[in-house]
């Protein structure tokens, strides 16, 4: 509870100040899951049209601060993606 608070106060005062730029959806009013499923989907054609590779996650973030285990759940994606270039990996576990 405490910590959403803060976290609006944020949101609320960068909002205000013109800080946070359009693709800032995340704990804003008037934006929705379907802003995100449209970024996504038009990230996904470029990519395709480019013929580059695209890495997507959508972790549960209300899970995994609340009763996960992080060293669990860092345990098991991160041998998922073994494949990964090793400069990239680090950036994971952070996101936990």
């Amino acid at each position: 509870m405490l910590l959403s608070t803060v976290i609006n106060r944020i949101i609320q005062k960068y909002s205000e100040g013109n800080k946070l730029a359009d693709a800032q959806i995340g704990f804003r009013p008037d934006r929705r899951t379907s802003h995100h499923i449209f970024t996504i989907n038009q990230a996904i054609e470029m990519k395709h049209k480019d013929k580059s590779r695209i890495f997507l996650a959508f972790p549960d973030m209300k899970k995994a601060y609340d009763t996960v285990s992080h060293a669990r759940q860092w345990e098991v994606t991160g041998s998922q993606y073994q494949h990964w270039n090793k400069a990239r990996v680090p950036i994971i576990p952070n996101a936990f």
